[in-house]
């Protein structure tokens, strides 16, 4: 496998045996967060990625072969090239303030997903969209597939689905929406999403359920999560390494190719994943501090999560007394025919 480091101070080429992405091709960028943070753009074959401090790397031919190259950090986050793409802004486009409806070109984004269901008090939260253009958006505005959710500073975004998952975004977070797909007469679907940066919490809508298989996928620089009819908690560092904390359900989570996976089953139990190969670190209970972590840097669980919750306990209720009630008719008919 051929290992291309890269920088604005170097370019060279070395031999490295990586037991990495199989036959892939990886370029590593030394900066962290020019990588996981940065802006991308493209000119020609080439990719360019800058910082706000001004740090700017030029990976030339990035774009010359059908399936470019795995970007990573000296210590291992990587992006996939799909990240990459969807990370480009168009730079010939104008930045424009408000819904999709006031892009130039009407439909370019397609069907709305999702909406923004909350927003917060600074609203400094932008997308940019699969046409490459960027939007800042407020609280009722569409999400499209392929966007590129971004808050700053305080700021944080809570969307809401067409069949009612939850995706919430806290502050200084960088989130791709890869896929979603929906049925609403078989209520199936697929949820995925990747996400660079920051904090984020997830709850399943209508697509969820646990006889419904992994129905969902989010990925960071270093983890993957499967998901089966789930809420969970997760952290990205500014490094690329990733905490997941299970609220309910069941989360597979590997590394950022997936090998290993842990699966947490438990609330209130987590697992991190940092940059050595194979499985994440073993489950542990997550500590109180990751927990504040979270509380200060989220906004609260939206109402719609809260009431669904409120139903399927309650359904599970009922499920649990029909059973006891159908046991007790079952034991009477037994005495009944001694």
């Amino acid at each position: 496998m051929i290992t291309k480091t890269i920088d604005n101070r170097v370019d060279s080429t070395l031999e490295l045996d990586v037991a990495t992405a199989d036959s892939a091709e990886i370029y590593t960028i030394l900066s962290a967060e020019l990588l996981l943070q940065g802006d991308y753009s493209r000119s020609g074959d080439n990719l360019i990625i800058q910082s706000d401090s001004g740090e700017e790397v030029v990976v030339e031919g990035y774009f010359l072969n059908a399936t470019p190259p795995i970007l990573q950090t000296p210590a291992g986050a990587a992006l996939l090239p799909e990240t990459v793409q969807q990370l480009i802004v168009n730079t010939v486009a104008v930045d424009v303030a408000g819904p999709a409806d006031s892009l130039r070109i009407p439909g370019a984004l397609g069907s709305s997903i999702g909406v923004i269901d909350d927003i917060g008090a600074d609203a400094n939260v932008t997308a940019k969209g699969s046409d490459g253009s960027i939007r800042t958006l407020k609280a009722g505005d569409s999400i499209y597939q392929g966007d590129v959710v971004e808050t700053v500073g305080r700021s944080y975004a809570g969307i809401r689905m067409n069949d009612d998952t939850s995706f919430q975004l806290g502050k200084e977070t960088r989130a791709v929406i890869d896929n979603y797909k929906y049925d609403d007469k078989t209520e199936a679907g697929k949820f995925e999403a990747t996400v660079t940066t920051g904090f984020f919490r997830y709850a399943s809508g209508k697509l969820g359920g646990l006889n419904k298989g992994t129905h969902s996928t989010i990925k960071t620089p270093t983890a993957q999560i499967g998901i089966r009819g789930s809420e969970l908690e997760g952290q990205v560092d500014r490094d690329g390494s990733t905490t997941f904390v299970h609220k309910s359900g069941i989360l597979d989570v590997s590394d950022v190719f997936g090998r290993g996976t842990v699966t947490l089953t438990q609330p209130g139990t987590a697992t991190a994943v940092s940059f050595k190969p194979g499985a994440p670190s073993p489950i542990f209970e997550a500590p109180e501090a990751l927990m504040s972590s979270f509380k200060s840097s989220m906004p609260s669980v939206p109402q719609f999560v809260v009431m669904h919750r409120e139903e399927e306990e309650e359904e599970g209720v009922e499920e649990e007394d029909g059973e006891e009630e159908e046991g007790v008719e079952e034991r009477g008919w037994g005495r009944g025919r001694r």
